[in-house]
Parts: structure tokens; C-alpha cells; sequence
């Protein structure tokens, strides 16, 4: 995350976006653990906390400590959120598609939220954006159809809404 902070702010000047992906392994991880849970794997709590670890370090070690708090409240209310839906799946033994999806999803949006914390701490005006929030889709198979008109509409309302910013960090 530094690196790409230091390469972004090196070749690129006015409005730029930038998309970013969960941190190396941190997919598999996030699947890993809903695995856990469908078999009740008594190793599931210490994998969690494990995930958990790795994205508060990387808070530590990134991001200066004037300006930590609201983005360890927000992982921390993350990894509250898995908990529970987990904790569901272990009862179940089963994990919905959406499930799968919304868990594994979270690697991006806290990549994007601490690359957005990082360049604000070196005096940068970014804005981190959850692409789930602009997308609309109509189901399909094998993946979904993206409703363009409606999503571009819904991208522009954000960025017009935040005309003062000229880094947006936007999940994959």
C-alpha cells in the first residue's frame, strides 16, 4: 500500500481514480474461514483472529496514530459483522452464495480504506469509494449484466458530491 501510494502520487496529477484489490492471500483467507464455519472447524476462531491481526498491524505499520482510530473502529466493526454471519453459517453448515460474496468482499474494502487513509495522512485529498454502492446489476449467468446508465449516473452523484478531492480509491 505504501508502494502504490508512492507510484500513484509520482505519476499522476488532478482527478484520479484508483482500483485496488484485498491485500495478497486475503481472499483465500476470507473464503478459508467460511469454509471453517460450514465444518465447524475448531481452528475457525483462531483463523479469524488471524485475518483480523494481519489487517490491524498493516494499520500500525501504514497509517500514523493521529488518524487510526476511525479505521481500526471500522475493521473492528467488520470483523464483529463476520463473526456473527459466521457463527450463522457454523449452525447451518451451509454458506449462501452472498454469504461468500459480502465476506470475501471485505479484503477490497479495506484495502481501498487504507490506501485512502494513507494518502490523507500525507496530505492528500482522497476519498475512498465502495463499488458496491455504484454498480447495478440484473441478474445473469454466468456472471451478472452491469446496468451502465444507472451506475455511471450513481458515480457521478459521488464524485460531484465530493468535487473537493482529486484521489478517489475505489474497490475492484
Amino acid at each position: 500500500i505504501s508502494a502504490v501510494s508512492q507510484i500513484i502520487r509520482k505519476e499522476h496529477t488532478g482527478k484520479t481514480a484508483v482500483v485496488v484489490s484485498a491485500m495478497s492471500g486475503v481472499t483465500d483467507k476470507l473464503l478459508g474461514l467460511v469454509e471453517l464455519a460450514k465444518n465447524r472447524d475448531e481452528g475457525l476462531t483462531a483463523a479469524l483472529e488471524a485475518v483480523k491481526q494481519i489487517h490491524l498491524n498493516t494499520i500500525k505499520e501504514l497509517i500514523p496514530p493521529q488518524n487510526r482510530s476511525s479505521l481500526v473502529a471500522a475493521v473492528q466493526a467488520d470483523f464483529n459483522d463476520i463473526e456473527d454471519i459466521l457463527r450463522g453459517v457454523c449452525l447451518i453448515r451451509e454458506a449462501a452464495s452472498r454469504t461468500r460474496d459480502y465476506i470475501s468482499g471485505l479484503g477490497e474494502v479495506w484495502s481501498a480504506q487504507f490506501l485512502n487513509a494513507k494518502l490523507q495522512s500525507e496530505g492528500l485529498s482522497s476519498e475512498w469509494i465502495d463499488a458496491r454502492k455504484i454498480l447495478v446489476v440484473s441478474p445473469a449467468q454466468p456472471t451478472p449484466n452491469i446496468i451502465w446508465d444507472e451506475s455511471l449516473k450513481r458515480l457521478n452523484q459521488i464524485i460531484e458530491s465530493n468535487s473537493d478531492k482529486d484521489w478517489f480509491v475505489i474497490t475492484g
